[in-house]
Formats: structure tokens, C-alpha cells, sequence
């Protein structure tokens, strides 16, 4: 893999994908060392994703799984010294639903041995949406086998950017991604006051952004004292107004309530 190789594909000598090139580490800084490669069972996973959702949506079962070490093996008298064991349980969550326990050693997942934390995660991101995830657990050193189906992983706002879908989102006059409040379940999600506007998704670099003074996470209720429902109306309103006019936007950030002021340009 030289520089310029990344993102490009990693084929056998047959010509079959075996994943997308991604980096290498290399003492003498060319081509000489370890490559490395996303696996093709996440490359078809992820564009299947993007083809019929526009974005993978991450999931959770609400169980907190970390590395067996030697150490922790020894101090839990664990059956193993290596793999993933469950640490905590989400109340309420698909894992407590099933009847996941902490200090669960997780072994299999949909039929396959879970030797590692990576393994635990990549088997959890690319497992069917909406359907069982069959898990085989040790507990007390004996095999349980319980059905866990996965949901959505509420969004933080550090990855409200998976959400986006730039043809639909695009703000233009403010250099914005926007998502919509209305009948959508982010507000729940992030605790939000405003249960209409816009939130803030993404954020373009350079004007018109920085004049706006907006940022991820921010939702904007109100332009000019006037209720916001939506993007539709925040275009229109947009729409309407000429360069050099002002604007003030209500805007709920941090749960607090405040104004943003500007100029359009």
C-alpha cells in the first residue's frame, strides 16, 4: 500500500474484493510492511446500507462488553483468561429483555466464536437490522444461550453527522446540515427542550457558517420572533431575505435558550 492507495481496493488473484485499503505501518515509510484492510463482509455490508438507507445506522443491546485480561480472568475465577466479558446491562434495554447478565463471557454470536473485543463489536455493526441476535454466554462457568434483537443506538452529538443526508439537509444560506424535529425521534434521544425547529447536524467550513455562528448540536426554534416547523419553512424564510438584512435566531444550545444575530450575506 503506497500513499494514494487508501480507500482503494484489496483484491486476490482471481480479481474478487477482499476489502478497501485503508493504512500500512512500515518502518522505512514505503511499501514494505503491514497492510491493512477493511474485511469485505463489512464493505458489502456498509454499501448495502448506503443503498437503501442513505446511511448505516449504528445499533446497541444496551450491554457494556470489555477484554478478558489474565488479570481480570483471575480475580472473577472466569472459565478463560481471554475474549469478552459483559460488565454492565442497560435497565429497560434489549440485553435485560433478554436476560444478559453482568460477568457474562460472551462465546458465540450468530453461530460464531467471539474471541475478541473487535469480533464482539464487528458481529454487533454488521448483524442483520430488526432481527434476534442468538448469543451463547458462559455464566458461572456454564453455557446460556439467549435471543437479543438489537435497535438503534440513540445519536450523540459528536456523530449527528451520520444522520445527514446532503441533497435533503443542505442549508445553503447558512452553511448547514439540518434535521428536522418534527415527528423525528433525535429530540427524545439527546434530551432536547424544543420539540419543533431544526437541529443542527453539520456544520461547512468557511462562510456562511462562521457569520451564522452555529453550531452542531444547536437547535433553531425561531427566525425573526417567528415559530420554525421545519427546513421547508427555514428555506422560505431564507428565501425571502436580502443581503445586508438581520437575522436573529432563537436557539436552544446546552438547554439554554439564546439569540443569534447576524447579517445575511
Amino acid at each position: 500500500i503506497n500513499p494514494g492507495n487508501s480507500g482503494g481496493p484489496l483484491i486476490d488473484r482471481n480479481g474478487t474484493l477482499v476489502g478497501i485499503n485503508t493504512f500500512i505501518v512500515t518502518s522505512g515509510g514505503g511499501s514494505e510492511g503491514l497492510g491493512f484492510a477493511s474485511p469485505e463482509p463489512i464493505v458489502r455490508f456498509v454499501y448495502h446500507e448506503l443503498k437503501e438507507h442513505g446511511i448505516v445506522a449504528q445499533v446497541t443491546i444496551g450491554a457494556h462488553a470489555q477484554s478478558i485480561t489474565p488479570a481480570l480472568a483471575a480475580g472473577l475465577k472466569l472459565p478463560q483468561d481471554w475474549g469478552v466479558i459483559i460488565s454492565d446491562i442497560d435497565q429497560g434495554s434489549p440485553a435485560a429483555t433478554a436476560g444478559l447478565q453482568a460477568k457474562d463471557v460472551v462465546t458465540t454470536m450468530d453461530g460464531l466464536r467471539v474471541d475478541s473485543l473487535p469480533k464482539y463489536t464487528a458481529f454487533l455493526y454488521v448483524h442483520k437490522r430488526d432481527t434476534p441476535i442468538r448469543m451463547e454466554v458462559l455464566r458461572d462457568g456454564k453455557p446460556v444461550t439467549v435471543s437479543v434483537t438489537p435497535v438503534n443506538a440513540p445519536p450523540a452529538v459528536d456523530n449527528l453527522s451520520d444522520l445527514i443526508n446532503p441533497k435533503r439537509d443542505l442549508i445553503a444560506a447558512l452553511g448547514i446540515f439540518v434535521i428536522d424535529l418534527k415527528h423525528s425521534v433525535v429530540g427524545a434521544m439527546l434530551n432536547l427542550r424544543s420539540d419543533n425547529g431544526v437541529l443542527v447536524a453539520g456544520v461547512m467550513g468557511g462562510e456562511p457558517a462562521t457569520a451564522a455562528d452555529l453550531g452542531v448540536g444547536d437547535v433553531i426554534r425561531a427566525v425573526n420572533g417567528q415559530p420554525l416547523d421545519d427546513s421547508q419553512q427555514l428555506r422560505q424564510i431564507l428565501g425571502g431575505l436580502k443581503p445586508g438584512d438581520a437575522v436573529v435566531l432563537e436557539v436552544e444550545r446546552q438547554s439554554v435558550l439564546q439569540y443569534v444575530a447576524f447579517e445575511m450575506e
